[in-house]
């Protein structure tokens, strides 16, 4: 996996409050974070999560935090998966590998014999 951000997260400093329509709209480094999944498979198809996680450290509760995400196959065209919703945390690990505490975001299958650059926007 490849991030075009500098860290693997998203930090949200002096926010505040605001509509999904305007949060939709944001585009700027600091308000949204790039990456991309690289896989390759060669004999089996590949499952993956992609999951976020509210740090510990964070002194946003939960349900303060709205999640949105776009993807896109090509790299060019992006569509919307996941409409601006609020964080809601896994009670429990499962089967694929998404931790208890993480809420899934997306989620898909790779065929044998593939290679997929799959990139998002999450928001």
């Amino acid at each position: 996996m490849s991030f075009t951000e500098k860290e693997n997260k998203i930090e949200i400093t002096n926010a505040i409050p605001t509509s999904d329509i305007t949060g939709k709209k944001l585009t700027n480094t600091n308000q949204t974070f790039d990456f991309t999944i690289n896989i390759e498979t060669k004999s089996i198809p590949v499952t993956y999560e992609v999951t976020a996680e509210n740090d510990t450290k964070s002194t946003l509760e939960d349900k303060d935090i709205k999640l949105y995400l776009e993807k896109s196959n090509d790299g060019t065209n992006y569509d919307e998966i996941l409409a601006p919703t609020n964080y809601v945390a896994l009670t429990a690990n499962d089967e694929i590998g998404a931790q208890k505490g993480e809420m899934i975001i997306d989620t898909g299958t790779v065929n044998e014999l593939a290679t997929n650059n799959i990139d998002y926007v999450c928001g």
